[in-house]
């Protein structure tokens, strides 16, 4: 009973250390660029003066959540 217990958290935890990876916010970035060009089925040219506009509402976003967390300290 003892060596299947130790087996699953051994288990476990490998699959929790093979989960973790370095968060990379360019990729992150195409990667919602993408889904927003494919699920709205733009063309380059829509998708070409959309994204720009949305790259800075989200810049904007993260500015004043980076104010309100100031305040709220």
């Amino acid at each position: 009973m003892r060596r299947i217990l130790i087996s699953i958290i051994v288990f476990i935890s490998a699959i929790n250390l093979s989960a973790q990876r370095k968060f990379d916010p360019n990729k992150f970035r195409m990667e919602i660029h993408q889904y927003i060009v494919t699920s709205a089925n733009l063309t380059e040219q829509e998708s070409a003066k959309l994204l720009p506009i949305y790259d800075e509402m989200i810049n904007k976003q993260r500015l004043l959540h980076k104010k309100i967390a100031q305040i709220a300290r």
